[in-house]
């Protein structure tokens, strides 16, 4: 359980006033953000050059959810701990 961490980036946007985004591609972390944006009121429009979606590097079928070990106090190590936690609270909330 990943309780005792705080999301990674966190902003209100209250404050916009037209909140249309464009996304440009279809892959996993495309259909997350578009998902997370959508649940804030933002009108989303994806852009995929594909026919079918997750044909990128989301086309990965291994389908392995794993974080990228670095040495402690590297930034990119931080991020992409982060990263898996918040992956794994989001699977974790779809798939129940």
């Amino acid at each position: 359980e990943f309780k005792d961490k705080e999301a990674y980036f966190s902003r209100t946007f209250s404050s916009l006033k037209n909140k249309k985004v464009a996304i440009i591609g279809a892959g996993i972390s495309s259909a997350v953000l578009a998902y997370e944006l959508s649940l804030r009121g933002f009108e989303i429009d994806v852009f995929e050059k594909h026919l079918e979606l997750g044909k990128g590097a989301s086309g990965n079928e291994s389908g392995i959810l794993s974080s990228l070990i670095l040495k402690p106090k590297v930034n990119l190590g931080e991020f992409s701990e982060l990263s898996f936690i918040e992956a794994s609270r989001f699977y974790r909330q779809i798939l129940d």
